[in-house]
């Protein structure tokens, strides 16, 4: 299924939004997501259980944020996708718009929109594109049928 419209709704919906960690952040811009896609509630587990970003990490992902998800979303939803060769033509179009990635500086979560990984600036509203190259190669894909 195409889930350009429904990724384009969800960007809509959270651009007039600032950053606040906890209650619209990075992680929470992308479980968001999930449950959107899913029709899961799963962010609410996170939502405001925590006011700063170290909190936020010490409380539900002391291993780092990708375990968080890699570990604790519905395997039978989401199907784990290695991606080597981000960046290249073939790999962006392989790789299903929705899917969720993480940079490899520091692990932030993102929303793959067909060419680059797209997530919350703290400090600000709008949102960040960023570039396949500074993504980790370890996806999680969208449910089939979605």
């Amino acid at each position: 299924m195409n889930l350009y419209p429904l990724l384009h709704r969800h960007l809509v919906d959270h651009y007039p939004l600032s950053y606040q960690e906890g209650d619209h952040d990075c992680l929470l811009f992308v479980l968001q997501w999930i449950d959107r896609v899913s029709c899961t509630d799963f962010h609410y587990r996170y939502h405001r259980q925590y006011t700063t970003k170290f909190q936020g990490l010490a409380k539900f992902a002391p291993a780092g944020v990708p375990p968080l998800f890699f570990e604790t979303l519905p395997q039978h939803l989401w199907s784990r996708i290695t991606c080597p060769d981000l960046g290249s033509p073939s790999a962006d179009a392989a790789l299903p718009v929705g899917s969720i990635g993480f940079t490899a500086r520091n692990g932030t979560p993102v929303i793959w929109d067909g060419g680059a990984g797209i997530t919350l600036i703290p400090g600000t509203p709008g949102r960040m594109h960023i570039h396949p190259s500074a993504l980790l190669p370890e996806f999680l894909s969208p449910p089939q049928g979605s």
